[in-house]
């Protein structure tokens, strides 16, 4: 194995790689955008629909089978629409009103029930300012109720409950952030390896430079190291610049979510030099992995419309794994550590929150350098069968 050959292929991949507007899109500008664009933007719309939500004046259809003194003005003064209805439910599914509200039961004891489409952040804001109100009411009438009775209003608290979040920000933020930045780096890393693979395999190819290439003095294996160490190369820096773009997203501050909202969520992610070289060093043999069987998969195709066919699904197959660590309460163990793709993205997470051991780290890195060799002896199988090599 000659080093100097697999130099002068790699950097002739890494050329045509700055050269290929598809690639620098994928591996540099998506990674370093995507980031700060959906969190301010995801930001910017949960603050601005619960600043509207709070200030709307929605319309409520009310039905009142036992009559409740006071409700109505009530709810008008908490900024609703009144609209009368024979079925206030219904009403709401029709779309003929945002809430409703039927009163019935008893006349000493009457039951009020609040109907409103869940699956909408504004009818879920005004449905808590509905019950606030209604709140409100029931302890005005219990305090008079009691005043009239010469009972004192103590006796119905007669101890308070206060719950303490002990969770750091920074565990919040991995609760809440953990899982989605594994996928992200798993997505972006497959997506950064799989434009420069495309075109070093399939598109040489179908621009007839495959053979040139091959005609070479370089052997079969050096060309093939060579093309997957730029593939490496490729998919590393998308995923380092996607951790140094979540880096720079929460350390400019645009992870905290104020607004219309009583306490600001503050969504603190510690990126310190431990944990990103932790991650990077993570990244290696996953980078590895999703080169190596990226050129083993597009090698096989004799187009680069057919090799982006191929990849497609492989992206959507490696999501489902890396998914189950969205699921509360899951924690790598000896056995999870094997599971590919899936060790990675819940590492990634764990490393977040801070909970994380040596023990499981390093089994979860050597699983994934197992994975890793056998991906990249695939590619080289895969680019000595003249028959797929040749395919026209």
């Amino acid at each position: 194995m000659q080093l100097q050959s697999i130099k002068v292929i790699y950097l002739k991949e890494m050329l045509d790689l700055t050269r290929d507007r598809r690639t620098i899109i994928s591996m540099i500008v998506f990674p370093l955008l995507f980031l700060p664009l959906l969190i301010t933007g995801l930001n910017y719309f949960l603050v601005s629909s619960i600043n509207r939500a709070q200030n709307k004046q929605f319309s409520l259809a009310l039905k009142q089978e036992t009559n409740l003194a006071g409700i109505s003005g009530l709810l008008e003064q908490a900024g609703f629409h009144l609209r009368p209805s024979d079925d206030p439910r219904r009403s709401v599914e029709n779309k003929e009103a945002e809430l409703g509200v039927a009163v019935s039961g008893e006349a000493n004891s009457p039951a009020v029930r609040i109907f409103f489409d869940n699956s909408e952040l504004g009818a879920m804001v005004a449905s808590g300012r509905v019950e606030t109100a209604l709140n409100q009411m029931k302890e005005v009438r219990i305090k008079n109720d009691l005043q009239r009775a010469g009972v004192r209003e103590g006796i119905l608290t007669p101890f308070t409950i206060e719950k303490v979040n002990t969770a750091p920000p920074q565990k919040m933020s991995g609760m809440l952030l953990g899982g989605t930045i594994g996928i992200m780096f798993v997505t972006f890393m497959l997506m950064g390896a799989m434009y420069p693979a495309i075109d070093m395999t399939a598109g040489e190819k179908e621009r007839r430079t495959m053979e040139m290439l091959l005609s070479s003095p370089a052997g079969r294996v050096e060309i093939v190291l060579a093309k997957i160490l730029a593939t490496i190369t490729a998919s590393l820096l998308t995923g380092v610049l996607s951790i140094a773009s979540l880096g720079i997203t929460f350390f400019a501050g645009f992870g905290k979510l104020k607004g219309g909202m009583q306490q600001p969520i503050e969504m603190k992610v510690s990126l310190d030099a431990t944990t990103f070289i932790l991650i990077v060093v993570l990244m290696a043999p996953m980078a590895v992995m999703c080169a190596a069987l990226v050129i083993a998969i597009s090698t096989q195709a004799k187009s680069f419309k057919e090799a982006s066919s191929y990849l497609s699904p492989l992206i959507l197959l490696a999501i489902i794994p890396s998914m189950v660590s969205f699921l509360p309460g899951i924690k790598l163990n000896s056995v999870m550590a094997l599971i590919p793709i899936f060790n990675f993205s819940q590492l990634i997470k764990e490393l977040i929150l801070g909970e994380w051991t040596w023990t499981v780290y390093l089994l979860t890195f050597i699983s994934m350098l197992i994975y890793a060799a056998l991906s990249f002896l695939a590619a080289v199988m895969v680019f000595k069968n003249e028959r797929i090599l040749f395919r026209t």
